[in-house]
């Protein structure tokens, strides 16, 4: 759960350094309102919000939070790529 909130996290954050834009309306909002501090901060309380209900909550339910948020670091960091390849043939 924590790995994978931090890998989204950062690769979001590294995203938007290369020019990427948040395709969700509801954390773009927020960067808007409250900065990178404010995602960052609202990552970190939703991460440990999710760790204090743990032993409450089903195992489908985390595993499949987990596997969406993973999921959607590896899109960020697919995007990332695609953006450094982009910036370098544009060099050339």
């Amino acid at each position: 759960m924590v790995v994978c909130q931090a890998a989204d996290t950062g690769t979001t954050l590294y995203g938007l350094s290369l020019g990427a834009r948040e395709a969700n309306p509801f954390v773009s909002r927020l960067m808007e309102k409250f900065g990178k501090e404010g995602f960052v901060a609202a990552k970190v309380g939703v991460t440990l919000l999710m760790l204090h209900y743990y032993p409450v909550l089903s195992r489908d339910l985390v595993a499949t939070l987990d596997g969406l948020t993973c999921g959607v670091a590896a899109h960020n960091t697919l995007t990332a790529r695609r953006l450094i390849r982009e910036k370098e043939k544009s060099r050339q």
